[in-house]
């Protein structure tokens, strides 16, 4: 998915049910990942050749006979008053659909929201929007000459990013709720009681050069101890970026055609400041990280995540002035990807 909260967090589907269908002829029937307390009932099969491909994220499947549902009397709560799209209202429209961490904002608990993200300017212009109440600025990082229209919703906040190398900025707020609220997390909020809520936004560039070797020729695939070896000659394709996110459908395209099988090498130096960071790494299908020469992760068993398409680890570090990093990564065909990015603890 294009949308980055997923690769970092846990976002497996719960409390599912799959009932009254009727599946003909298909190769596969069920094929589950990453979802926990499913439900499947009241379906029909003819002529399908397997019905279950499941990986080690799939939770709590249950297949027992259930009474049939009357689809009839199922009801689903009127959520048309946080519809965007109804009528002629003040939230009707486009510019009010803001997606999230946490999915789809229904204005119903406090945000500051970057109308312009892509916006590489020195100037920010922040939205402040919520229910109504009082709210303040309590602590800024990052930006200067800070400016607030109003104390109450909606509001704006105008600042300066103060120049540096990647991107560190933080504004927290409290707000003081006139009635009770639910905040993102689907948790009751007491009227009166003062509720913290943030804006927050990190990036840490590293001058990365990535190589690319053609692995298609090779009838054994490099072990981890041969890499160095094999990386000595010249590679197929190489390039120079600040950030490891890379996802590759059915192979590597290069000048003359596209590469199934194929390994990464990707060598960078950044400069830090002294802090705790996690690292998280995604992959698929084997991939090695090590940072000043010391050997982070160790996944180069390709067997091990056969059915979890994109492992994804965490690795909590503390740096300070310049480090080296260094990612080995090996494709083996199909959909690959290799994203690494460095975060703030929560």
């Amino acid at each position: 998915a294009g949308w980055g909260y997923p690769k970092y967090h846990d976002t497996r589907s719960v409390q599912y049910r799959i009932t009254l269908n009727s599946f003909n002829r298909n190769p596969l029937v069920y094929r589950f990942s990453k979802t926990d307390s499913l439900q499947i009932y009241t379906n029909t099969y003819s002529n399908c050749e397997q019905m279950y491909q499941i990986d080690s994220t799939v939770m709590h499947l249950d297949t027992s006979v259930k009474e049939e549902v009357d689809t009839t009397t199922e009801s689903l709560p009127d959520f048309h008053l946080f519809d965007p799209f109804k009528g002629n209202g003040k939230l009707a429209g486009k510019r009010n659909i803001m997606m999230t961490g946490w999915g789809p904002y229904d204005f119903r608990y406090p945000l500051i929201w970057n109308n312009r993200p892509a916006d590489t300017l020195g100037e920010m212009k922040l939205n402040v929007i919520g229910p109504p109440g009082k709210w303040r600025l309590l602590t800024s990082k990052g930006l200067s000459e800070i400016t607030i229209s109003s104390d109450t919703f909606p509001a704006t906040v105008k600042a300066n990013r103060i120049p540096g190398n990647g991107t560190d900025m933080e504004l927290v707020a409290e707000y003081i709720p006139k009635a009770p609220f639910t905040d993102q997390l689907g948790r009751k909020r007491m009227a009166g009681k003062p509720y913290r809520f943030y804006y927050r936004t990190f990036f840490q560039p590293i001058d990365f050069r990535v190589s690319w070797f053609d692995l298609d020729s090779l009838s054994n695939l490099p072990a981890s101890k041969d890499i160095q070896n094999f990386t000595s000659g010249q590679p197929i394709s190489w390039e120079n970026v600040n950030q490891l996110d890379f996802n590759w459908w059915n192979g590597l395209p290069t000048t003359n055609h596209t590469v199934k099988r194929f390994l990464t090498i990707a060598n960078g130096t950044a400069e830090l400041p002294e802090g705790n960071y996690v690292i998280n790494l995604t992959w698929k299908d084997a991939v090695r990280l090590f940072v000043d020469g010391r050997l982070l992760v160790d996944e180069w068993n390709p067997v091990l995540s056969l059915y979890d398409e994109a492992p994804h680890k965490k690795v909590t570090i503390h740096l300070n002035g310049r480090h080296q990093f260094r990612v080995e990564h090996m494709s083996l065909g199909g959909n690959a990807t290799l994203v690494m990015k460095i975060q703030k603890p929560d």
